[in-house]
């Protein structure tokens, strides 16, 4: 499914940019900070030949919000308090540092629910294809089916993918939407999709096919709002894509939160649903250091293996130390 047409126009998604005041702080050229995640996320597009483009609808201050609480708290209190997006069709909240070892975090499928949530945040410091990582979510694309546990996407396809020589060896590369595994560490800026090569590479097959939920919903999700709002706060400059084959290591945390039908509330969506891990991590050029607090003596598992919470029973955990973002504190315990 070639989606270039050079006959016709990208589709356009307007992205609606938040920052916080302690993201300000770190941040000497905001503007061109966001202008490098936009041009990794449409370079994502265009190695994967698909015929859309993210665009940098307005940036903005958000007043009186702290980086406090859990990833998930962040996204909700986020959600609720720009439930608008500015008359964007996605809205995403710069942070200053990654949070709790999550580099992002999103409401997946927003075309399934009534109060359209497609809004995300993004922390400074994780690599340049995390904004089109959280934007796959609000599509409705999941992680890879090897740390899905269950979780189907609407049509059963939209899955990212560890990548394989044609021998079905490893090939050390994972899509975009895929974890980091042992013989699959690097990160191809493309997306899965049978007729995706990426570096010499067939990046997915039939089972897993996020070009095609990108190429099937990018007119529901360019109508989600009207850009009918002033930008108030920065606008970003135009830039060109130029195409790249660079690869990124991932060991950072990245999430889903699966959007519910029965209810526009944010706060209820999660706690009615549950969620699940992924990976995407912070460049190696970055220096990064999170701590995470436990007050346990619980031996968290392995880093890579897959543990269910015994409380909540939903969320699995795939990080060292594995982590329950639903009950706030470590898996098993």
């Amino acid at each position: 499914m070639d989606d270039r047409q050079s006959s016709q126009s990208p589709t356009i998604i307007n992205v609606m940019f938040y920052y916080t005041d302690e993201f300000e702080d770190v941040t000497s050229d905001i503007v061109g900070y966001v202008n490098q995640q936009i041009m990794a996320t449409n370079l994502g597009y265009q190695m994967s030949n698909i015929n859309l483009k993210a665009r940098v609808f307005c940036i903005e201050k958000i007043a009186n919000f702290r980086e406090s609480g859990s990833p998930i708290s962040l996204l909700q209190n986020f959600a609720r308090l720009k439930r608008s997006r500015n008359s964007a069709d996605i809205a995403i909240l710069l942070l200053s540092k990654v949070k709790d070892r999550v580099c992002g975090i999103a409401y997946t499928d927003a075309l399934r629910t009534r109060s359209r949530l497609s809004f995300g945040w993004i922390a400074k410091g994780c690599p340049s294809h995390t904004l089109g990582h959280e934007i796959g979510h609000t599509f409705g694309a999941l992680h890879n089916r090897e740390i899905s546990q269950g979780s189907v996407p609407r049509g059963g396809y939209a899955y990212g993918n560890l990548i394989t020589l044609e021998n079905g060896t490893p090939s050390g590369r994972h899509s975009i939407m895929a974890y980091t595994a042992p013989n699959y560490e690097l990160t191809v800026n493309c997306y899965s999709g049978p007729d995706v090569i990426c570096q010499g590479l067939v990046t997915g097959d039939h089972r897993n096919d996020v070009k095609r939920v990108l190429v099937g919903r990018k007119l529901g999700m360019s109508r989600i709002g009207n850009e009918r709002n002033a930008c108030r706060g920065l606008s970003a400059t135009t830039t060109t894509t130029t195409t790249s084959t660079t690869t990124s290591t991932s060991t950072t945390t990245s999430l889903a939160i699966e959007s519910s039908t029965d209810t526009e509330d944010p706060q209820e969506t999660v706690s009615d649903t549950g969620t699940e891990t992924v990976t995407n991590n912070p460049d190696p050029g970055t220096s990064t250091t999170t701590t995470t607090t436990s007050t346990t003596t619980t031996v968290a598992p392995a880093k890579g293996s897959s543990v269910v919470c015994r409380l909540c029973r939903r969320l699995y955990c795939v990080v060292y130390p594995a982590y329950c973002y639903i009950c706030n504190r470590p898996c098993g315990v």
